[in-house]
């Protein structure tokens, strides 16, 4: 997910008349076993997901983010619905979210945002708002409802827990757990399936190294299961090589 300019663009959103807020950054870069989201698998073959972030102290972030895909094997289609295979090198996806962080006090916090999803592997892109309420309690519960507004028309919500370890001074293990939803809508576009269903599950596991206070190298795994049985044809159908998958990869983060 993404930035470029967005240094300036995130420091016009905060400030607003007025002396602009703090911005910080980060920029990272995700060589990846393959590219499973949402439950619908992509690529099962190397990928390389850029991600560049601003933020300020008053709670806006920008982001944009990235899927190069190393091979010719992915899951693209054009706009007549045929199945596109010749992408090495390029770029499927490229997405720009816009968040803002409510200041709340309390056990509960509270992330609005928008994301541009395009697909240039697709000929297509959406977008959609969303909304992300975090309990600042054992195993971080998070809920997140994410709709619609375009090609789509639907709502996904992704329930998740998840929590971390100090293993040393420098290394710390995370672990986490997740399920997803889609309505009617969403499940109809993305997998051809007019129902409201339980989609996926997924569990990971990521150990980061902080080399220096700025840069951390991160191993990360998570394993993604699609569990509707009509949500599996559905992928099936279209051409997902697989429904379920473990993807791995490396990510190296730098922050400014």
């Amino acid at each position: 997910m993404n930035v470029r300019a967005m240094t300036v663009a995130g420091l016009v959103m905060a400030g607003g008349v007025g002396v602009a807020a703090a911005a910080t950054g980060s920029f990272s870069l995700s060589p990846m076993s393959g590219y499973m989201w949402r439950g619908q698998y992509y690529s099962d073959e190397a990928v390389l997901q850029p991600s560049i972030t601003a933020s300020d102290d008053s709670g806006f972030s920008i982001n944009v983010w990235g899927n190069l895909d190393l091979t010719d094997n992915n899951n693209a289609f054009d706009e007549m619905g045929a199945l596109v295979t010749e992408r090495k090198d390029e770029f499927t996806e490229l997405d720009l979210t816009l968040s803002y962080a409510l200041p709340l006090e309390g056990p509960i916090g509270l992330t609005l945002g928008f994301i541009q999803y395009t697909f240039p592997a697709y000929s297509l892109s959406t977008r959609e708002f969303y909304a992300t309420i975090v309990g600042k309690t054992l195993l971080n519960p998070t809920l997140s409802i994410y709709g619609d507004i375009d090609a789509a028309e639907g709502l996904y919500g992704n329930f998740g827990l998840s929590h971390s370890f100090a293993l040393a001074e420098k290394l710390t293990l995370g672990l986490s757990a997740s399920i997803g939803y889609g309505t009617e809508k969403y499940n109809a576009f993305y997998f051809g399936v007019e129902d409201d269903l339980v989609n996926d599950v997924n569990a990971g596991a990521t150990l980061t190294y902080a080399v220096t206070e700025k840069f951390s190298l991160a191993a990360l795994a998570t394993f993604t299961t699609l569990i509707d049985s009509d949500i599996e044809d559905g992928a099936l159908a279209i051409g997902y090589d697989d429904t379920e998958a473990v993807v791995g990869g490396i990510t190296a983060t730098y922050t400014f």
